[in-house]
């Protein structure tokens, strides 16, 4: 039976969670190697990647790992990336976003598809979103004329408002990157206009109850999870909304931009979680200059995305 501060229990349980998960990339400035068994499983689960690429051979794919252990509180794979097949890199390189020794800043690296499991995740698991061909095709385009480095903030918190461009965290460069690639529009090089299509195109975010982890985090000062982008609506209910994978999902599912969903891990077979119907080929789009309604984006202070989460 659960004790009168049970909730408080869980909350602070959560606030530990998020802490490691904000650090975990702290890691990697150590100076540790990976062990045997980890490299193999990386290697398996990048292995067991490629074959389905090679088969379905997407131009651009969404790929979800796994991170830290989250699923108690809904949240499977914490971080996503791009793949890209054909990359200037390579014939399939991942692309995704990466806050590097726990600090405010991030990157965009171009990597492997093993390196992109090389980082000791609680479970060697992954989720495939084959987006539907004009998207793959935009991205593309994007990545091509570097559009990709204009829609990366530099300044990292985990918790980034959805709609702020205050700060981003790995997978809401990805839903800049997506909102870009739908819409006709062609909001070039600013992030602004890539969260108003966002929010335009019907996304919601996750969100996570926080009440204690302000106080944890500043006990700690740890540096890449910052609070000031999100309003005062939002900190006094300690509901913070951010992008996840599972949000990712989602906003291409409630838009029907989603071929096919496959989930993988090692020594499993592969699970086919959506199939999309056959059915015309989407026609390609005519891209246009931003219009003015896109010009000026409404205030990242916005309580009606403070206060929404996923089903």
């Amino acid at each position: 039976m659960m004790q009168a501060g049970g909730p408080i229990l869980r909350e602070f349980c959560l606030a530990f969670i998020l802490l490691v998960w904000s650090v975990h990339s702290h890691a990697e400035c150590r100076q540790t190697h990976l062990s045997v068994a980890d490299f193999e499983k990386s290697t398996a689960i990048g292995l067991q990647l490629l074959e389905r690429l090679e088969a379905l051979q997407p131009q651009v794919a969404l790929v979800g790992r796994v991170g830290s252990d989250l699923e108690k509180y809904g949240i499977k794979y914490s971080h996503a990336g791009l793949v890209f097949r054909d990359h200037p890199k390579g014939k399939w390189v991942f692309t995704h976003l990466l806050n590097r020794c726990a600090t405010r800043h991030s990157e965009l690296f171009d990597e492997g598809i093993i390196p992109f499991f090389s980082d000791t995740p609680h479970k060697y698991e992954a989720i495939l979103v084959i987006p539907d061909r004009a998207i793959q095709s935009e991205l593309q385009r994007l990545l091509l004329i570097r559009n990709s480095r204009n829609l990366h903030g530099i300044e990292y918190s985990a918790l980034a408002n959805p709609f702020s461009d205050q700060y981003q965290n790995s997978n809401q460069w990805i839903l800049e990157m997506i909102a870009v690639a739908k819409s006709i529009y062609l909001p070039e090089g600013s992030r602004r206009n890539a969260l108003f299509l966002a929010k335009e195109q019907g996304y919601l975010p996750d969100t996570v109850k926080v009440g204690f982890f302000k106080k944890i985090a500043a006990s700690v000062t740890v540096k890449n999870i910052s609070f000031d982008d999100h309003d005062a609506r939002t900190r006094r209910s300690g509901h913070y909304p951010f992008v996840s994978v599972r949000s990712l999902i989602e906003y291409l599912k409630r838009n029907e931009d989603i071929e096919r969903i496959e989930e993988l891990a090692i020594d499993q077979p592969i699970r086919t979680v959506f199939r999309k119907k056959s059915s015309a080929p989407t026609p390609a789009r005519a891209r246009l200059p931003a219009t003015a309604k896109y010009a000026q984006p409404n205030s990242a202070e916005d309580s009606f995305w403070s206060t929404r989460s996923n089903p």
